[in-house]
């Protein structure tokens, strides 16, 4: 997408009219610029994942999570409560603040993942996991742990140095299967 005035008005009139779960991303989350609002009204007839870097959730919120542990999660935690936006806040690390207060904060990973197309390919992780039927917690939960694992096996295969998106997306299928093993 673009940042584009008619395409941002689009994906807004979209996402109102959708009845579905939603997951927002990127250009997605910039069509909301300034108008958390609206997505938080959005969000009490759907679940709503958004999966922001720290400088898109500053232009949707206009809220500067501060690095430290602590104050990074009351702020997180402050913009999603009483909401049903489930927010994968991307960094290192990843932390997933529920709409009831609830955080996960995920300890996989490492600094090869800050390569362009990384947050796509989170994405598409976490969009896999709903279209597979999970609730969106779990996908949002469970797709940002295949997508760090699928990383950590991408560097044992090329280092960290070298790795692109594209390498962590190919190992998406062996993450998968060792969480699938390790799950009952």
């Amino acid at each position: 997408m673009t940042d584009e005035k008619e395409t941002a008005g689009f994906v807004r009139e979209f996402a109102a009219r959708c009845e579905k779960p939603l997951l927002i991303d990127a250009d997605g989350i910039n069509a909301f610029e300034g108008l958390y609002g609206e997505l938080q009204t959005l969000s009490k007839n759907r679940s709503i994942i958004m999966s922001p870097h720290s400088g898109e959730l500053k232009r949707l919120t206009g809220i500067t999570v501060p690095d430290g542990p602590g104050e990074r999660a009351d702020a997180l935690r402050k913009i999603v409560l009483d909401t049903g936006i489930t927010l994968v806040h991307k960094g290192a690390p990843t932390v997933i603040a529920h709409a009831g207060g609830r955080l996960d904060i995920n300890v996989h990973g490492h600094s090869g993942m800050a390569t362009a197309g990384s947050g796509d390919v989170l994405t598409g992780a976490i969009a896999g996991m709903l279209a597979q039927g999970a609730s969106p917690d779990e996908a949002a939960r469970v797709g940002v742990f295949v997508h760090s694992r699928a990383a950590e096996i991408a560097a044992e295969l090329t280092g960290e140095r070298g790795m692109i998106a594209g390498d962590c997306s190919d190992s998406l299928p062996m993450a998968i299967r060792e969480l699938e093993e390790l799950t009952p």
